[in-house]
């Protein structure tokens, strides 16, 4: 019966003959470095093993952390850059989805109209806690912010907003908006 044996040239020997399992458990328990050269009948030339056996278990494992470590930086940025934007995608689901005759409804829905007002002004705005006064089916809110102008700088500033609401649609939509202006 044939079997296949190969022969390895190693610290200036010819060692073998192995079988390719014998070479395969040899080669993953680190007995012999990649570039050691294995041969057999019919070849050409020596060629490493390292082409015959493939990585290690030990450069495999090496490699699976690698490939760990950047999976869990990968991770760690997703996770960092949500933690960074998630505020500001639920402050605009909050402007976004009221639909209940609350303070908390005017309160969100007068943020969001008041965050129109100053973006048709070329101004992005950072709001405070405000104040809510409700009555028959409208609300005052008075939003304390911080406002951008497209240009640079900050400054701050007062709005009050008159909302109403639709009980029949369940919807709030502003009235009028404008800037409290400080008084002398």
């Amino acid at each position: 019966m044939f079997t296949e044996t190969y022969y390895v040239h190693i610290h200036g020997e010819q060692k073998g003959p192995y079988t390719f399992l014998e070479l395969k458990r040899l080669y993953e328990q680190s007995f012999f470095p990649a570039e050691t050269l294995y041969w057999q009948d019919g070849m050409d030339q020596w060629l490493p093993v390292s082409e015959l056996c493939g990585p290690t278990l030990r450069e495999r494992k090496k490699r699976s952390r690698s490939r760990l470590l950047v999976l869990l930086g990968v991770v760690l940025v997703c996770a960092l850059a949500l933690a960074l934007i998630s505020p500001i995608l639920i402050d605009g689901w909050k402007e976004a989805s009221q639909h209940e005759f609350t303070d908390a409804a005017a309160y969100w829905k007068a943020r969001e109209f008041v965050r129109g007002e100053l973006k048709k002004q070329n101004a992005t705005v950072s709001f405070e806690l405000g104040q809510v006064t409700m009555g028959a089916n409208a609300a005052e809110v008075t939003l304390p912010c911080i406002v951008f102008p497209s240009g640079a700088g900050s400054r701050r500033a007062k709005w009050r907003a008159t909302m109403r609401f639709d009980p029949a649609q369940r919807q709030w939509s502003g009235v009028v908006a404008g800037e409290i202006k400080a008084g002398p």
